[in-house]
């Protein structure tokens, strides 16, 4: 794999260098119709290719000026339907494929994560948020938890048994907080709770101390003996907010058992369940709507972007495919490489194989798209993998940005990216303080 990584801060002349890159490779005897370039945006990638045609023409080349237009050039959701379509065949679609437009989809997720909210689940989720203290300033939409791990799942290539993994681990690293479980009862440990708010009150009524904040102190503790009462058990929010409870000076000391009691229902069998139960619960509920989303689309013949993202990286598996792409592609060049996803980088790595070269440009500091599955770690496993970035491939300067903000930039970043070699992160001004002022 001749894979040549470029590492471009902002404003360092990205798309310039790419220009140079793609030119240099066409002068050389890559042809235009070999090129598959994954752009973030079309308004990106319609620049690329106009950029490149005027240095071309430039240049005499005109022959591959013309021929171009005949290079695929776009984001990588939009490549990825040309082959699809191309290739449909061997995919297993129709030759037709048409993709689930995003507000379309969020709504057929919608219909397919109904068909597995039986009542009385919707229930049980409403009571945990509850009692957690996810409802205590309005509604909390847990379904938009679901669907974010539905999307991270799918962005991974995650199936069933992964979720099942991935609910026990989430809750089991949450439960490492909690320290050593106790086997006190929550019956007994709300008898001795009720019994310290009502010694606690009782010390504040009779103290000195006759701050407002005191006051306010008695009359919340006061109320949360009467929910006591007329409940019989209190939510657990609640009870985290009497160990917050805030007094004057005078009646700290009157207050600290309470505060530590109410601290200790962490360690508490129940507490843990209902945290047990609230994970365990989404991630379910988020399996089986995948699974129901699946099978929706599937008796209508719709796929949407994820769907495609994984059939061609199947489709890059098949011999005939393989056979004909790597006959024809002869260079493969990738965009904000930063904010790949996992599925992504996979068809990258497959399309580099087959391609006679591979330039691959990005910056771990302009990663963005964490929530779409978009990992830069991903980005330096294969820099360190290729043996890093060669002095030649940095692009060092910054263009863009006067002296004084590249400086205080490079003071944030250098800090904040200790893992990567400070010439991939510092960049060197080109603009002086003064307007319109370069540097030799």
């Amino acid at each position: 794999m001749n894979l040549k990584i470029i590492s471009a801060g902002a404003g360092s002349g990205k798309t310039y260098r790419l220009t140079q890159e793609m030119v240099r490779l066409l002068s050389e005897g890559v042809r235009a119709s070999g090129i598959i370039a994954t752009t973030f945006t079309s308004k990106a990638a319609a620049e690329l290719q106009e950029r490149v045609r005027t240095k071309l023409l430039e240049e005499q080349m005109t022959e591959q000026a013309d021929d171009l237009s005949n290079a695929l050039i776009g984001t990588v959701h939009g490549l990825g339907v040309k082959l699809l379509k191309r290739f449909a065949y061997e995919a297993g679609v129709s030759p037709a494929v048409d993709i689930i437009a995003d507000e379309d989809q969020q709504v057929l997720f919608n219909q397919s994560l109904a068909m597995v909210l039986r009542q009385e689940r919707v229930e049980r989720m409403e009571q945990l948020c509850d009692r957690l203290g996810m409802n205590k300033k309005g509604a909390y939409d847990w379904r938009k938890q679901i669907k974010n791990i539905t999307e991270i799942a799918r962005a991974n290539g995650f199936n069933s048994a992964n979720l099942e993994e991935s609910k026990i681990r989430s809750y089991e690293s949450f439960e490492a907080f909690l320290g050593t479980v106790n086997a006190q009862t929550l019956a007994s440990y709300l008898a001795e709770f009720k019994q310290l708010i009502e010694d606690t009150t009782e010390l504040l009524k009779n103290n000195e101390d006759t701050t407002k904040k005191t006051k306010d102190a008695v009359t919340a503790l006061l109320k949360m003996k009467r929910d006591l009462e007329l409940k019989g058990r209190l939510y657990w929010w609640e009870i985290v907010k009497i160990s917050k409870i805030g007094v004057g000076a005078k009646s700290k000391d009157d207050v600290f058992e309470l505060v530590e009691f109410a601290s200790k229902h962490e360690q508490l069998p129940e507490f843990r369940k209902d945290i047990r139960d609230y994970i365990y619960l989404v991630f379910e509920l988020a399996a089986e709507s995948l699974e129901e989303f699946d099978r929706y689309k599937k008796q209508r013949g719709l796929i949407d972007y994820t769907d495609m993202e994984v059939y061609i990286k199947d489709l890059l598996d098949h011999p005939e495919v393989k056979a004909v792409l790597s006959e024809e592609l002869d260079l493969l060049m990738v965009d904000e490489f930063q904010d790949t996803s996992p599925i992504q980088l996979e068809i990258f790595l497959k399309l580099a194989h087959l391609a006679k070269y591979a330039v691959w440009v990005g910056d771990p500091k302009q990663s963005i798209y964490g929530f779409r599955g978009a990992e830069p770690e991903l980005m330096q496993a294969i820099i360190e993998k290729t043996g890093g970035v060669r002095p030649e491939d940095i692009q060092e300067y910054s263009w863009r940005s006067r002296e004084d903000i590249v400086f205080c930039t490079n003071a944030l970043f250098t800090k904040a990216f200790t893992n990567l070699p400070n010439e991939q992160i510092a960049l060197k001004p080109r603009r002086s303080k003064k307007p319109n002022d370069f540097f030799e």
